[in-house]
């Protein structure tokens, strides 16, 4: 088995297991009935997936490609793809916090 097709194989096995879970969530015995975190290849996805459990709104695809390009312009893994997407986050380039800010204001 060459690498293609080893990643094939994982990916496939673990989208079996997304739809067990899927499954298993949807009996309602859990506190929320479906999965939460989607299947992610890649760290911009893991950290969008990971940040719209709290934040749905920021589950956007544009943000994860946002993220690809700072890479390509800073580099892979650096504090500078971080500060930069966090920044026009906060912008709100993507989406509207109001209803956030009210939220926590409340608290």
């Amino acid at each position: 088995m060459n690498s293609q097709e080893y990643f094939e194989h994982i990916g496939g096995e673990v989208a079996k297991q997304f739809v067990i879970a899927g499954q298993a969530r949807a009996k309602g015995v859990d506190p929320v009935n479906s999965v939460e975190i989607p299947i992610a290849t890649s760290l911009a996805e893991k950290s969008i997936g990971l940040i719209s459990t709290i934040y749905p709104q920021l589950n956007d695809r544009k943000i994860i490609n946002r993220i690809v390009e700072l890479e390509k312009e800073y580099g892979p893994l650096t504090i500078s793809v971080s500060f930069k997407i966090a920044e026009e986050i906060a912008k709100e380039k993507y989406c509207k916090f109001e209803a956030c800010c009210r939220l926590l204001m409340q608290e």
